[in-house]
């Protein structure tokens, strides 16, 4: 696939592009200290520039295969990268135990870009792309207990709540979890409210 070629938009406030080599330092700058980023997510802290590159590398590798699709969340106005969103392990069974799941959507945004409905934004149109173009029937979304933002964020696109995971339950996560479900009608109900 060629990542120039595709774009997904709210024609508003967002533009999702497929991340590549030129987005680095984009990247490692958004992410790189961000103490929130290191509480919440499964990227590995201390996070490198190496760490950034090796991500890119395997994001441009993982969509070749159609196994998940890395994207920036970038601005519509002014095109500046605010984060990235991504769909990973597209129809693959979760490995038993794990805090993995099957299309599985995940996020994150710059410390100086929360709070303006950008994440809400990226997560809306990822979601209509992967359940009509990628054929997906189902996505599903999970967040820290203690991430109040992602768990609103998660909600306001209509992703129901299914359950709550402990650590104690999984082999590599050593975070508590709210689980998410979203199918193309819950998408479509919450758009409509």
């Amino acid at each position: 696939m060629d990542a120039a070629a595709l774009e997904l938009t709210d024609g508003t406030s967002v533009r999702l592009r497929l991340v590549v080599d030129a987005d680095l330092d984009a990247v490692y700058d958004g992410i790189a200290g961000d103490a929130d980023i290191e509480r919440y997510t499964r990227i590995p802290f201390p996070y490198t520039r190496e760490l950034a590159r090796e991500f890119i590398e395997r994001s441009v590798a993982t969509r070749a295969d159609g196994d998940e699709y890395a994207f920036a969340i970038r601005t519509f106005v002014d095109d500046a990268l605010v984060g990235g969103i991504g769909v990973h392990r597209i129809g693959r069974p979760a490995p038993p135990d794990s805090a993995l799941l099957p299309n599985e959507v995940g996020y994150w945004v710059r410390a100086d870009a929360r709070g303006r409905g950008l994440c809400t934004s990226a997560l809306r149109v990822l979601s209509r792309w992967a359940l009509t173009d990628l054929g997906v029937d189902r996505l599903e979304l999970q967040c820290a207990t203690d991430n109040a933002r992602s768990r609103r964020v998660a909600e306001k696109v209509g992703y129901r709540f299914t359950r709550t995971v402990t650590a104690a339950e999984v082999v590599d996560d050593h975070r508590d979890h709210h689980r998410f479900v979203l199918t193309l009608a819950d998408l479509d109900g919450a758009t409509a409210e």
